[in-house]
């Protein structure tokens, strides 16, 4: 897909979710968004499943554990926070990296960094674009909606999954 609209990044998202393709799913959002999910998928190996299968993917990712490991074993959060931003930094391709986690997690303990069925069965409505921005309704259940933000990148657009919509276009 070409990803011209916000409602094909959505469709290719979904596409993505249902064959577990996490390159192609990573690649739908905003590299803040994608930085939030290898933060939470670094998290959670840090806590449960921390051995050498991650430290070669780390490796392999150019993503350096040996300052934040220390930040870890401290539980000072401000200290750790700032070893996994110096991490992320030196990551070149950070999609290929949170795709190669989230399958180390599955993998490992049966779960990752974000929902299986995120976006799954979901509809978009109300979708508002200005600019380079755009917003809309994610219809998850009958009953159910929350908010999904866009940005339009070179001509490309991204979800931005944890932005809040402006007050004018509610």
């Amino acid at each position: 897909m070409s990803r011209a609209m916000p409602e094909e990044t959505f469709a290719e998202a979904q596409a993505a979710m249902e064959c577990r393709d996490w390159e192609a799913f990573f690649a739908c959002f905003a590299p803040g968004d994608v930085r939030k999910f290898v933060r939470n998928g670094v998290s959670i190996v840090l806590l449960m499943a921390d051995d050498e299968a991650f430290g070669a993917l780390c490796e392999a990712h150019r993503f350096e554990t040996q300052e934040l490991r220390a930040a870890n074993a401290t539980a000072d959060a401000k200290l750790y926070s700032q070893a996994l931003r110096k991490a992320l930094r030196r990551v070149p391709d950070l999609t290929a990296f949170a795709a190669a986690l989230e399958r180390h997690t599955r993998g490992r303990m049966g779960g990752g960094s974000v929902s299986a069925s995120l976006f799954l069965g979901e509809t978009l409505e109300d979708l508002v674009i200005e600019g380079d921005r755009a917003w809309a309704t994610r219809r998850i259940t009958p009953d159910f909606t929350e908010d999904v933000g866009f940005e339009k990148r070179g001509g490309v657009w991204f979800i931005r999954l944890f932005a809040r919509r402006p007050r004018k276009t509610r």
